[in-house]
């Protein structure tokens, strides 16, 4: 690392600071890559693995020999689209890292994580370690399992691997990731101003100006990002009246919101079919709140594919917006949309009535998704350079996520620039999926530099 100091109008003086690699993000994502960048890598223990064809596969490697390479993963990745992962390299690092997951049984993993020399690399983000989950309402449940959100090299816990957990136990196992696998040193708290790609700088692909909480700037420059923002901005209807003061688009927010409401009953408009939705109206509900629940779809799918006896709540949602009588202080209008959410009133479509109706509320939550912002990134402005469906605006991790080389995770219409995007911003949804993209964008950067040193 080498820093220096660059004068602007000798009116200020920034500081610049290089690293070989820039992290953006602190989520699951980026603290998965860190701890790879940091020197620790996985390699084969010589431990079989309860599918057959990729114990064979496993089987036709030497004793701690290195799973860091882009031909290895295509090899050990075949047939691993049969598991229903999102992505190929993660679903193979998901069930390498936990053989028996799905089955509950407790499985020796034939990965083991080896150390090598660290790359100097930078963490960028905005709050404490673990991204989303430390703005999260702390006592929700997790939807996967404990083992599921475990991160590469260390355990959540030893007792609770089957069991769904608090998005609290989360964010403090998040934190403790960091201090435990010494990945502290590697992180900075602070806001990214803008990023800016370097075409005719020899050694540097990139630039990112940061800001910390009390205003001061530093430049990063280095060869290589990995964009690992995830999906962290609440999607919003665009309809008058959305901004007002009691419309709130995050449970924590909701929640504070009814937290007002202690000497009368809330009544509430809950907007959205998806799990935040449902939380909501279980909040509302136990609070004792009037739950008017307005969605688009017309054929209720909510927590169809989850088992009963794990995620009941979710069950018992679906079951009111599905049959919508026998439930009082509930009321649901499947099919419709909301067009106006101004002055305590909301004006409801609904394709079964002649006539718009409209309903009163005290609190509404606009519980419709969220999307990434890569708004930082000066040379592509829009985001959709780095998208499959140009026709969209917003980066989806659903519908529009950055589309990325398989098996390196370098931004596919961008190669050779030194541009990874991995985690939710990929598609990779799920904490689970994220430590194999990890793997692929940090083994193409290790390879690169050692090819390039070698060179010279």
């Amino acid at each position: 690392m080498r820093d220096q100091s660059i004068d602007f109008n000798q009116q200020f003086k920034l500081s610049v600071v290089e690293k070989d690699v820039i992290v953006i993000g602190n989520g699951p994502a980026g603290l998965s890559a860190s701890f790879l960048l940091a020197g620790h890598h996985p390699i084969y223990n010589g431990t079989g693995h309860p599918d057959p064809m990729l114990s064979a596969r496993l089987s036709s490697l030497s004793e701690g020999e290195s799973l860091m390479s882009e031909e290895k993963l295509q090899f050990l990745a075949q047939g691993m689209d049969e598991y229903g992962g999102t992505s190929l390299v993660g679903t193979l690092f998901d069930t390498l890292m936990r053989p028996g997951a799905v089955t509950g049984l407790d499985i020796l993993s034939p990965v083991t994580w080896s150390l090598a020399l660290p790359i100097d690399h930078v963490v960028l983000g905005d709050g404490p370690p673990g991204g989303i989950w430390q703005r999260l309402d702390p006592d929700l449940l997790t939807l996967s399992l404990s083992s599921w959100m475990e991160l590469p090299g260390l355990r959540i816990s030893s007792d609770s691997q089957q069991q769904r957990i608090t998005a609290k136990e989360v964010a403090e196992y998040y934190k403790r990731y960091v201090m435990e696998l010494g990945l502290s040193r590697y992180y900075e708290e602070c806001r990214v101003v803008s990023v800016r790609h370097l075409q005719k700088m020899p050694k540097t692909n990139w630039e990112v100006i940061t800001e910390d909480a009390n205003g001061n700037r530093i430049i990063y420059q280095s060869r290589f990002i990995i964009l690992a923002t995830g999906s962290c901005i609440p999607k919003k209807l665009g309809i008058r009246g959305e901004d007002e003061n009691n419309i709130v688009h995050d449970l924590l927010s909701f929640e504070e919101k009814l937290s007002n409401f202690t000497d009368r009953h809330c009544r509430v408009l809950v907007i959205g079919s998806g799990l935040s939705a449902a939380d909501a109206v279980l909040l509302a509900r136990f609070r004792n709140c009037q739950v008017i629940h307005s969605f688009r779809a017309d054929d209720v799918t909510l927590g169809s594919m989850l088992p009963e006896s794990m995620y009941p709540e979710y069950h018992k949602v679906h079951q009111m917006m599905k049959h919508n009588h026998g439930y009082p202080g509930y009321f649901a209008y499947g099919g419709s949309t909301v067009s106006d959410l101004q002055s305590n009133h909301a004006i409801i479509n609904v394709p079964s009535h002649s006539k718009p109706i409209i309903v009163e509320f005290d609190v509404c939550a606009v519980l419709i998704g969220s999307h990434s912002d890569l708004s930082f990134l000066n040379n592509f402005t829009s985001g959709l350079e780095l998208t499959r469906n140009e026709e969209m605006r917003e980066i989806d991790p659903k519908r529009n996520p950055v589309v990325v080389d398989p098996w390196t995770y370098e931004t596919s219409r961008f190669k050779g620039i030194g541009l990874h995007a991995i985690g939710s911003l990929v598609g990779d949804i799920y904490v689970r999926y994220i430590p194999g993209g990890a793997v692929a964008a940090v083994s193409h950067i290790v390879n690169t530099i050692k090819i390039c040193n070698n060179a010279h």
